[in-house]
């Protein structure tokens, strides 16, 4: 399998300001595709790379073209001197590229899997390309379940982007500032690693949540600052050989004395769909503390999952935590060797 990648970089002056940190996040993502290259001698990674708004005129410029990613440098300058920001003709110009590209591959085309990730200040400022027009692009290729993009944009961008059709999961947002954009070149290597590891074992060959579940940099401290510590509120059981199989109300009635939809949750150990209102708890597994919030969202941020529309969720690396799903259902299945917390005042 063949995965092709193009990654679409915004060049505009108004990215002056933050050259060092779309710079890092550039190398880290060309390190994440290149460590997933060594993970797996079966998929081959070409990379291409457009350059959005470069210059007095607002060009577009490919840099790259079909390149192996072990062969691709990292950049040591990054400039941002354009006029504008043609974003939308930057995202046609990279799915022709690949489209183009397929056609000259000896592997037969339906092997190949693609791969369109764009980083911007801003959004579409000029250009000859509607979104009407890449929004039908987009909905196209996804559809062929081979096709992939991931965006990352200013906070409060991300609503135009969904009206794209670009999947909530897809998407991040990040601040303006070097700081800002350094989180995100942080989730968005994880979220690389977790793709490509995905389509090297077979599992998939498009993701709509690209982001996964990631705590690895997450500190005990910004949890505390952030959420509640529920530690005593809660109760949980493990489950084990005998339990396997057995459906959540009946193991809870049986362990917790009762059950009330939505004070149950389930450990996440393998990939789930998980609803938008959905509330997560996570327990700091050396200091065995349970925390949560009470507005849905934050626990999701520090999970690098979107906010307002339900994903399927793969994990990730949790770092120093364990991560607890709300469940609604009654005959949800319970795994051995997972545990189930029950909280009353969920």
């Amino acid at each position: 399998m063949r995965t092709n990648v193009v990654l679409i970089r915004d060049h505009s002056a108004s990215m002056r300001p933050l050259v060092k940190g779309a710079m890092a996040d550039f190398n880290l993502t060309l390190d994440g595709l290149k460590a997933a290259k060594k993970e797996s001698v079966y998929n081959d990674i070409r990379i291409s790379v457009v350059e959005c708004g470069v210059g007095f005129v607002a060009e577009n410029k490919k840099v790259e073209v079909d390149k192996p990613v072990e062969l691709v440098d990292q950049l040591i300058t990054y400039t941002a001197n354009g006029s504008g920001t043609p974003l939308w003709d930057a995202v046609m110009m990279g799915i022709n590229t690949l489209n183009l590209n397929s056609c000259k591959k000896v592997l037969p085309i339906q092997e190949d899997i693609y791969l369109v990730m764009v980083i911007t200040d801003g959004l579409n400022n000029r250009g000859i390309t509607s979104s009407s027009e890449l929004s039908n692009m987009i909905r196209m290729l996804q559809a062929t379940d081979k096709w992939t993009f991931v965006f990352r944009v200013p906070v409060g961008y991300k609503k135009e982007i969904v009206r794209l059709g670009i999947p909530d999961g897809n998407i991040v947002e990040w601040e303006q500032t070097e700081v800002g954009i350094a989180k995100v070149a942080e989730k968005t290597y994880s979220g690389t690693q977790s793709f490509m590891r995905t389509v090297a074992s077979g599992e998939a060959t498009s993701t709509k949540s690209y982001y996964t579940t990631d705590l690895s940099n997450v500190k005990l401290a910004d949890v505390k600052s952030e959420l509640t510590d529920i530690t005593f509120e809660i109760d949980v059981k493990g489950i084990w050989t005998a339990d396997e199989d057995v459906q959540i109300r009946d193991f809870c009635e049986k362990n917790f004395g009762e059950y009330v939809k939505g004070k149950a949750f389930y450990q996440l150990t393998k990939p789930e769909l998980v609803q938008s209102n959905k509330k997560i708890i996570l327990k700091h597994l050396k200091k065995g503390r349970y925390f949560c919030d009470s507005n849905y969202y934050t626990t999701r941020d520090l999970l690098s999952l979107p906010i307002s529309s339900e994903c399927k969720v793969r994990p990730g690396d949790h770092g120093d935590f364990e991560i607890y799903i709300q469940s609604t259902s009654v005959n949800r299945k319970l795994k051995k060797n997972t545990k189930v917390l029950y909280w009353k005042n969920a």
